[in-house]
């Protein structure tokens, strides 16, 4: 199908925009949100590409990328690999950029909270992973940031033609319809800029494909990543309808671990090669989304010792329980030892065992008092 706009005049757009922003007036250093996947790996090579175009730097660049500690290996392997020879690539050439890679709290990783806290894993009625895993870590980076500097534009990879919600979203937000800027939520001093928002995805996929690496390489690993998401289906030819949420129908990657989607089907097709481990990853999970929902694993009140009831008087659920915290801790070590990687670091080892203590104090304080805790303290939710 012959194209309407030649993809040269879209290249040349898109870094006239960014170059427009990188000129104007004011030095808010940039933060690029860089996650290892299609889009922001576009951002970051347009910007590296506009920056080795001028002679004189006005902005310094700070690219942050967020493991959860939980990511699919492949991408975080990719992301990692790639951040490093975009950095090796800059210090080169003395371009104004910082790489860096945010991870939360050892404290509050997806493993301390469920092995240890004994929370339920997440799920569309109680998603705790996103704030924990996933925002706090980079915010507080960018706030360190704000704080240095007084404010900052942040850099995402965000397009309209990812769904209808995202379209209506960013078009909602908007404060300069041309230039693709807008506010930032949650954080003061912070202006979100999207060099790539009116692009489709066939156009950003002849890009990658057509771009050579800094280093001198093809984009190879993350095409064939995506091609191996869809069970070997061609990413430049998705439909438009096939780019939801992660997890779900198109090659979108987030946690292995991830139990708030029926099916990881990006996981799955990653699964199907079996010159990697990810079968196991898989069948990991879905034991765990199995396991953590029966009610035998779980305690009839919460960690604070309340027991919460429905409307229609049944008992809500509450952590696990410290048997079955125990039982995951030993499957998730058996999985580390199959897949020949360490899931737990020491710190996170040492927050499990403390949390343990405090459950089975609990759990002693509860035995014999459940019928006293149904009377005294229950919470009705409705």
């Amino acid at each position: 199908m012959k194209r309407d706009i030649p993809l040269k005049r879209i290249e040349a757009k898109i870094l006239k925009r960014i170059g427009s922003q990188y000129q104007k007036k004011g030095k808010e250093p940039w933060v690029i949100a860089y996650s290892g996947g299609k889009d922001s790996t576009l951002v970051l090579h347009l910007v590296v590409q506009y920056l080795m175009s001028i002679k004189r730097h006005k902005r310094t660049i700070h690219v942050v990328c967020n493991d959860t500690l939980v990511e699919s290996p492949f991408v975080m392997d990719i992301a990692k690999e790639y951040i490093s020879k975009f950095d090796k690539y800059a210090k080169q050439n003395n371009l104004p950029m910082s790489f860096h890679i945010t991870a939360p709290e050892y404290y509050d990783t997806f493993w301390t909270n469920i092995i240890g806290k004994g929370y339920p894993p997440p799920s569309r009625m109680f998603r705790w992973c996103t704030d924990r895993l996933k925002i706090r870590p980079t915010t507080k980076y960018i706030t360190e940031v704000i704080s240095k500097n007084g404010s900052v534009i942040m850099l995402i990879g965000s397009r309209m033609q990812e769904s209808k919600q995202r379209e209506k979203s960013i078009k909602k937000h908007l404060t300069n319809q041309e230039e693709f800027l807008s506010n930032h939520s949650t954080l003061e001093n912070c202006e979100i800029f999207m060099p790539i928002a009116d692009i489709n995805v066939d156009d950003l996929w002849e890009m990658i494909s057509a771009f050579r690496t800094f280093w001198g390489e093809r984009y190879t690993k993350l095409i064939q990543l995506y091609k191996d998401a869809l069970n070997g289906e061609c990413p430049i030819i998705l439909a438009k309808d096939d780019i939801p949420s992660c997890g779900n129908k198109s090659a979108r990657f987030g946690c292995w671990t991830c139990t708030v989607v029926k099916k990881d089907k990006s996981l799955e097709g990653l699964s199907r090669d079996d010159s990697n481990n990810f079968e196991l990853l898989v069948n990991f999970r879905n034991w765990l989304i199995d396991f953590t929902s029966t009610k035998e694993n779980r305690y009839p009140f919460s960690r604070k010792g309340v027991v919460r009831k429905r409307d229609d008087n049944t008992i809500i659920p509450g952590p696990l329980t410290l048997e079955a915290r125990q039982k995951i801790y030993d499957n998730l070590m058996e999985l580390g030892y199959k897949t020949n990687h360490d899931f737990l670091s020491e710190k996170e080892r040492f927050v499990i065992k403390q949390e343990w203590h405090e459950a089975k104090v609990l759990q002693e304080m509860t035995k014999n008092s459940i019928e006293y805790l149904n009377e005294q303290m229950t919470v009705v939710i409705k």
